[in-house]
């Protein structure tokens, strides 16, 4: 059920402000490059072709106003693609944005509660693996809860000796577990044997 009432376009600033600014530099220099190629064209094609000195100043004038059409087009480029880098930029900086959060909340030892992503937000298969992940390390946590609520019954009630090797063999277990669990992973390889 993902939520239509989210519309915060400015999730991570720094993050977007920086696509953005980005995105419109690469506006700017594609527009400059485009003006440039015309540029070498039209120079081309004076060298080439033979000219008189009217139709040549005439030319520069023209490549004068190239220039300067080129300048503001690119400026305008810039501050559009810039914008619109920013405001196109949240449906990745959200979904960043609420792994960030929920990271650090592990962190902390406690167990998020995970929401839909909006409807166009990317990383989708990321975010759901991620949202799988922390319901799976939930899960587990709450059958050790079960496991270990078992054992201190099965010791408080324990007349004898006898009785408590079922109740240490299953702390054992469990400690054996969380032991292999908190040892670093190495990285998993794909199918072919690379990395």
């Amino acid at each position: 059920m993902a939520s239509h009432s989210r519309h915060i376009f400015l999730v991570d600033p720094a993050l977007q402000f920086r696509f953005g600014i980005t995105l419109g530099i690469a506006g700017v220099v594609a527009t400059l490059l485009c003006a440039g190629a015309l540029h070498e064209v039209t120079l081309i094609g004076r060298q080439t072709l033979p000219v008189s000195a009217a139709v040549s100043a005439e030319l520069e004038r023209q490549d004068g106003v190239l220039w300067s059409a080129a300048g503001w087009l690119s400026l305008a480029v810039g501050v559009v693609w810039t914008i619109a880098g920013t405001f196109l930029s949240h449906r990745l900086a959200g979904p960043v944005f609420a792994m960030s959060r929920y990271a650090a909340t592990l962190a902390k030892g406690r167990y998020p509660s995970t929401r839909p992503l909006r409807d166009g937000d990317e990383l989708k298969d990321l975010y759901n693996v991620f949202a799988k992940s922390i319901e799976s390390l939930r899960a587990q946590q709450v059958d050790d809860l079960h496991r270990l609520e078992e054992v201190i019954h099965a010791l408080n009630e324990a007349p004898s000796a006898a009785q408590l090797a079922e109740p240490v063999a299953t702390l054992t277990a469990m400690a054996r577990q969380k032991q292999e669990a908190t040892q670093q992973a190495a990285w998993p390889t794909s199918p072919g044997g690379r990395s």
